[in-house]
């Protein structure tokens, strides 16, 4: 799963979004998880305060450069957060249909370094809860896939000897479930359990649904 924070001079509040989302992953060693921060129209340096406010923190961001946004940072797993900053639509929309989400927090560019802790303290706050929806989507998934595992090989070892359509009827509704919170967790690709052509009728149909989703989890 991967999200990008958004804003227009990447020069504050993306910044330290970016800054406690890698802080948090790098201390809980966690994987399949990555951010980035970009800006649509960047300027030179970051702001001065916000590099203050994190350093009050315990995180350094004043080596941090702005960014600009680009076709590159973005694919179908990403999850662009904008900062409530007046971020032109447009820039968005021409670089992905993905949902934009919009954190609408207040400018901390001119403000004494007491509003820009509160700022800080939000993003945090945010970056936090974040994190934890997307670890709760990826356990979710990875609990689902031992679930589907052991179904798939206690029929595929029963002493009835069951056909590959008769599997596939008994594992088609755990293979939409998983599906689903497959999607949910953006840890895979998008092409799961679509059948070919020459898989013509339902049984053989769902029975290809079944295949596609064993090989994509590696199971």
């Amino acid at each position: 799963m991967k999200f990008l924070f958004v804003c227009v001079h990447n020069a504050g509040r993306s910044q330290m979004a970016e800054a406690f989302f890698n802080n948090i992953i790098k201390r809980r060693n966690l994987e399949n998880i990555s951010c980035m921060s970009a800006g649509t129209a960047p300027t030179k340096n970051i702001n001065p305060v916000a590099i203050n406010a994190m350093k009050e923190v315990g995180i350094d961001i004043s080596k941090s450069s702005p960014k600009i946004l680009t076709y590159d940072m973005i694919d179908s797993e990403t999850k662009i957060i904008t900062m409530g900053c007046n971020v032109n639509p447009e820039k968005i929309n021409k670089l992905t249909d993905e949902n934009v989400k919009d954190w609408e927090l207040p400018n901390p560019a001119g403000l004494e370094i007491s509003e820009v802790r509160k700022i800080r303290d939000n993003i945090k706050k945010r970056v936090e809860k974040l994190i934890k929806k997307a670890i709760d989507k990826s356990q979710l998934y990875e609990e689902s896939v031992d679930d589907f595992a052991l179904k798939f090989a206690k029929l595929k070892n029963s002493p009835r000897r069951l056909s590959n359509a008769q599997i596939a009827e008994s594992m088609y509704m755990s293979t939409r479930t998983l599906q689903r919170r497959l999607k949910d967790a953006k840890l895979k690709g998008r092409k799961i359990g679509k059948s070919t052509a020459s898989r013509k009728t339902m049984s053989e149909a769902k029975w290809g649904k079944v295949v596609d989703l064993i090989d994509s989890c590696d199971i």
